[in-house]
């Protein structure tokens, strides 16, 4: 009996205080500067990654520095994970809305009814502009969908002194040939509407170390953080930095502690795409 009421305790310590994984990335052309920003830039352009979230949001911004404007092509630009690509263009019309019924009365008073729908159906152009002097931001993909990695497997890839195993903490390093996980972000530009003057980059990023704890070391104690982190923008607390950064992002591991088997992953949008 005292052993049945022993398990449910440490279950219940355990779904309290969930365990998570942060995942550092690291890339042969795009930097971490001095500045915390982890970016890519030349004489034209610069593109500045910010992947600190759940499931590593890939959120980059372009910054045209030229003093002409500048394109780039969506329909041959794409995220590429385990050599499966999607573009960045949808041939699809898609509608955002939204539903509400809250107004004030002729008093003044708030009262609720409805519903009102109000939506608006667009269709996403394929190639995007760029004034000089100015960025723009893209928000579409998740590079880890799912739960964290089996420590099992990642100490089977890690480098032979790149294992740090504790009570509540473990760490790994991977070489770039034995990382858990590997993508890139292909981006086409041109100098002109036509594209006749095009160029292109690929940005080639992999996990290069996952350090492993409980939530309440990785984002403290503070329970006012922890609304914050099912969701894909992260706020962190300013205790723990060393989890927290532009090349960082975050999975928990399943509540259970059964890990899933390893699959082959596939380009997973932020939004489901919208239904014909």
């Amino acid at each position: 009996m005292r052993y049945t009421q022993l398990l449910v305790i440490l279950a219940f310590l355990s779904a309290c205080n969930p365990v998570y994984q942060s995942l550092t990335l690291s890339s042969d052309v795009v930097r971490l500067d001095s500045d915390q920003s982890f970016k890519f830039e030349n004489d034209t352009l610069r593109v500045l990654y910010d992947f600190q979230s759940m499931n590593g949001a890939l959120r980059f911004r372009i910054y045209n520095k030229l003093s002409k404007p500048l394109y780039i092509n969506w329909k041959e630009s794409a995220f590429i994970l385990d050599d499966q690509f999607s573009t960045y263009w949808l041939d699809e019309y898609v509608t955002n809305g939204y539903v509400y019924n809250k107004y004030f009365d002729w008093e003044g008073y708030f009262r609720l009814r409805g519903p009102y729908i109000f939506a608006v159906a667009h269709r996403q152009d394929p190639v995007s502009f760029i004034p000089p002097a100015s960025e723009l931001a893209q928000f579409e993909y998740i590079v880890k969908p799912g739960s964290a990695y089996n420590p099992v497997r990642l100490k089977s890839l890690a480098e032979p002194n790149g294992v740090l195993e504790e009570k509540k903490k473990m760490q790994y390093r991977f070489e770039k040939e034995r990382t858990p996980l590997k993508f890139r972000n292909y981006l086409t530009f041109s100098l002109d509407e036509a594209g006749s003057k095009k160029f292109a980059f690929t940005h080639t990023f992999w996990v290069s170390e996952v350090k492993q704890a409980p939530r309440s070391e990785m984002f403290g104690p503070s329970a006012e953080n922890h609304a914050y982190v099912e969701h894909y923008l992260l706020f962190p607390h300013p205790k723990n930095q060393e989890y927290f950064g532009p090349n960082r992002f975050f999975l928990r591991a399943p509540k259970d502690g059964i890990y899933e088997p390893d699959a082959s992953l596939t380009p997973t949008r932020i939004l489901p795409k919208p239904q014909r």
